[in-house]
């Protein structure tokens, strides 16, 4: 009861959710879970899409034999391009989605309440320049990766979702490239990025192992507000 008599009112509902989501945004391991995760599903159709390439590099030798001889083209010429072409620039995406999550993670680590906004409108203000998120962790490239970072930011915004960048002045003349020569460079990026955000979440206290929540696959809350247990 309250000194007047009257009986408190309840908790805003939508109050209580959003602190759930921005204690979840701000919980880094979140960001480890969500980077793992696109690697894990990048590495499927990484396997189909160097089967393919093999297909098609086979098919592709075939044809120019078969023409040589007034042959037709292999039949697997035509579907292993296709699907050659279908799974390169989504695996990069996902590539790219898994760098954003390993550097927004290390930007929350260091200062979540600067990239993480307790506002009802929106959460992040970040950009999706690859580049641009590794120098605000203070990450340094080489040359190499630098180029691959380049590319890969392309998948994150466009290259991977659409034929073309929403703004022509976006889409390089070159447009979206890919290569699977660009996998040990990207492998070397992830796990350097992976290695610095564990060791942010470990300096905290935290494990970087899942712990489910409803601010995402885990969150970070004040123990007076957790859920409390049925009975």
């Amino acid at each position: 009861m309250t000194p007047s008599g009257a009986t408190p009112a309840a908790p805003d509902e939508r109050e209580l959710w959003r602190e759930l989501i921005v204690g979840g945004a701000r919980n880094p391991p979140n960001w480890l879970f969500r980077a793992e995760a696109h690697l894990r599903c990048a590495a499927v159709i990484e396997e189909a899409w160097i089967e393919s390439r093999e297909r098609w590099m086979i098919a592709q030798g075939q044809t120019w034999i078969n023409y040589t001889t007034g042959g037709d083209p292999h039949p697997d010429l035509d579907s292993s391009l296709e699907e050659l072409l279908s799974f390169g620039p989504v695996a990069m995406m996902l590539r790219g989605f898994a760098v954003e999550n390993f550097l927004k993670g290390i930007l929350v680590a260091r200062e979540p309440n600067l990239w993480v906004k307790s506002s009802a409108d929106k959460l992040f203000s970040w950009t999706h320049d690859l580049g641009k998120l590794a120098d605000q962790a203070k990450i340094s490239l080489s040359p190499a990766e630098t180029e691959v970072v380049r590319r890969l930011t392309i998948f994150v915004e466009w290259g991977g979702r659409y034929p073309t960048a929403i703004k022509p002045d976006k889409h390089p003349k070159t447009g979206a490239t890919w290569s699977t020569d660009d996998l040990p460079v990207i492998d070397g990026l992830t796990a350097r990025f992976r290695e610095v955000l564990e060791t942010e979440i470990k300096s905290r206290g935290q494990v970087p192992g899942p712990t489910p929540g409803p601010g995402g696959p885990f969150h970070s809350r004040n123990q007076s507000t957790r859920r409390k247990k049925r009975g």
